[in-house]
């Protein structure tokens, strides 16, 4: 397909329905361990909100095509970036996933994301749902590859450089969560699980390296993060305690998901990696 044939597929323009986002084709035998590794990190981001996930919401992720399946396209209506502003976090990652097999046949060409999806990205993912949707698509579904080959495609770094917030949070979590998950996996036995948490983890670190210094105070936030996975101590109780200057709001992430200290430790080689720090 080329360039031009795919975007008029993105953009079929009618003054009466507005336009309509192409269909993601469903997942290959080789995705459906990375699609059950999505299904797992939609539960844990919309919890972090205070929500627990419904079924739907469930589906919706496993699926990564919309309640309606993974043929159904997404039609926004005349008005597509009140849609995106509006999105739930089941319906970003639906919109999302279509957004980024666009993005990804683009970079695979060589070719800019079309202006007119750009704008719906930069609506999408300047809500805390958008982006969290956003994110749990691009990041586990391996069709996506193109996407993080550098360099990087502009418009998804200045659309996310554009939303500071909540952006430089959740992609800071992306590495910590996929980190420890990838452990988990391992250690449970499940190398195929394993695996798509890597590949989560990888392309977290990727978005990380590529904004760390582009992105005012996202280098601060990665430090924040870092401070929390300095190897604890032990207080007089024999109890393991974070350093006393280890950032706060961190330190509470890492205890809401119960982090031991091997996973505490994979987090910290990551972010100093991404830091170019040394570690001892």
């Amino acid at each position: 397909m080329t360039f031009h044939s795919l975007l008029a597929t993105l953009l079929l323009v009618d003054t009466a329905l507005g336009w309509t986002l192409p269909a993601v084709r469903p997942p290959n035998t080789r995705s459906l361990a990375v699609l059950m590794n999505a299904k797992e990190e939609a539960k844990i981001r919309e919890s972090l909100g205070g929500e627990m996930p419904s079924d739907r919401h469930l589906t919706v992720a496993a699926a990564a095509g919309g309640a309606a399946g993974p043929d159904a396209p997404v039609a926004l209506g005349a008005d597509a970036e009140a849609a995106a502003k509006k999105a739930s976090f089941e319906e970003a990652q639906a919109l999302g996933a279509q957004l980024a097999a666009l993005l990804s046949e683009s970079c695979a060409q060589g070719q800019p994301m079309p202006p007119e999806a750009v704008t719906v990205l930069r609506v999408l993912i300047s809500s805390t749902s958008g982006a969290r949707g956003w994110f749990v698509t691009l990041l586990t579904n391996p069709d996506f590859e193109a996407v993080f080959r550098p360099p990087l495609d502009e418009s998804l770094l200045s659309a996310i450089s554009d939303n500071p917030d909540p952006n430089i949070k959740l992609m800071t979590m992306n590495v910590a969560m996929s980190t420890a998950t990838e452990l988990v996996h391992e250690a449970n036995g499940n190398p195929e699980l394993a695996a798509a948490s890597r590949m989560t983890r990888d392309r977290s670190r990727i978005l990380l390296e590529s904004l760390l210094d582009r992105l005012p105070g996202l280098r601060e936030e990665v430090a924040g993060l870092f401070s929390a996975v300095e190897p604890w101590e032990t207080d007089d109780a024999g109890k393991q305690v974070p350093r006393a200057d280890a950032n706060a709001e961190w330190v509470k992430f890492t205890k809401k998901w119960r982090y031991n200290a091997d996973q505490r430790a994979a987090i910290r080689s990551e972010i100093a990696a991404v830091l170019g720090q040394p570690l001892p």
